[in-house]
């Protein structure tokens, strides 16, 4: 995913995956810079979001760099954020030479996208979800659960932001995991995110 002396930038929301993954690669000796878009869409809650992870790199010596997103919340939210993240990080990448970008994608991340793939009529290729390394882009966590993520912060003391729009129904990716995955694992499969790994 990375070689020796390659400076990552990482995606930092402030959410368990992100800081993880910070963390993580930070014991490993990696240059790294934080990048956070503060998409506006929370009021008080998203700075609240911004200031987080400035404080959290500034504690680890990983300089951090934010932008705010203009995100119409009268159109496709998830969609328009997907686009302002990417954007942003490529920019970010750019101008300030970075290697590779690092995304705190875990296995239930995967699965969801499955999921919402096969939901929209994905063919074949679309079905493959998410791969551990796409061009620049690498999952370092692709294949570790929430649970373990979660863990591993307990275990070193480290705290996390909860995005409240994540319990919103009213967004495609949480139906599929607060009801769709439950559905599938308590009447087909127990093992399903495990599966698709």
């Amino acid at each position: 995913m990375a070689q020796a002396g390659d400076r990552i930038l990482v995606g930092v929301s402030g959410g368990p995956d992100s800081l993880c993954l910070l963390h993580i690669l930070r014991n490993l000796g990696y240059q790294l810079g934080a990048a956070h878009l503060n998409h506006g869409l929370r009021g008080a809650e998203s700075d609240e979001d911004e200031e987080f992870v400035r404080n959290f790199s500034d504690s680890f010596n990983v300089p951090c760099f934010v932008t705010r997103a203009q995100i119409d919340p009268e159109s496709n939210v998830e969609e328009q954020g997907r686009q302002a993240r990417q954007e942003f990080f490529a920019y970010v990448m750019d101008r300030e030479g970075f290697d590779r970008i690092a995304i705190g994608h875990t296995r239930e991340d995967r699965a969801e996208t499955f999921l919402l793939h096969l939901f929209r009529g994905s063919g074949a290729e679309g079905l493959t979800s998410m791969a551990p390394v796409s061009g620049q882009t690498i999952r370092p966590l692709i294949e570790v659960s929430r649970a373990e993520v979660e863990g591993y912060l307990q275990a070193q003391g480290i705290t996390w932001r909860i995005d409240s729009t994540n319990a919103d129904l009213r967004f495609a990716r949480n139906r599929v995991r607060h009801t769709v995955i439950p559905l599938i694992q308590g009447q087909f499969n127990p093992g399903f995110v495990e599966t698709l790994s």
